[in-house]
């Protein structure tokens, strides 16, 4: 049995509206490409070194925010029914020592479906280190 989760490894996940040029809003890139790497890779471990420690997390499987030490079990359990995650037209906008990134999530489950929303993250600097702060998914679209 082919293992899918090996064979998305070479395709481009995320792309960005504008691209970042400054050396935060490389940074934050760089964050955002290893959080949805290690989502296509069921990496919880990364998933969570990428999360400030009181994260929020709005999404599917969450009714309205939670904090990380309740959304990481969810994932626990949920990740192994994504296929594949991508973040498209991605925007960087940096003020005050945080940052906020929005774009396009798609999300293609193992059974086929595919789903489409709108995606929010902030960021937090600590120090040397960007971490993912909040997450927010808007109401999804079903495409199939």
């Amino acid at each position: 049995m082919e293992n899918f989760r090996q064979k998305i490894l070479s395709k481009k996940f995320l792309n960005f509206a504008e691209k970042p040029v400054t050396d935060e809003e490389l940074a934050i890139a760089g964050i955002l490409q290893r959080f949805i790497s290690a989502y296509n890779q069921a990496n919880i471990y990364e998933i969570s070194s990428l999360l400030s420690n009181n994260a929020e997390i709005e999404g599917l499987a969450t009714d309205g925010f939670v904090k990380k030490n309740v959304y990481l079990p969810l994932l626990q359990n949920n990740i192994n029914r994504i296929r594949s995650l991508t973040f498209n037209n991605a925007i960087i906008r940096i003020n005050n020592g945080g940052a906020k990134a929005y774009g396009l999530l798609n999300m293609r489950l193992v059974d086929g479906r595919l789903c489409e929303a709108d995606v929010f993250f902030k960021l937090l600097r600590k120090e040397i280190n960007w971490f993912i702060s909040q997450i927010v998914v808007q109401d999804p679209i079903w495409l199939q």
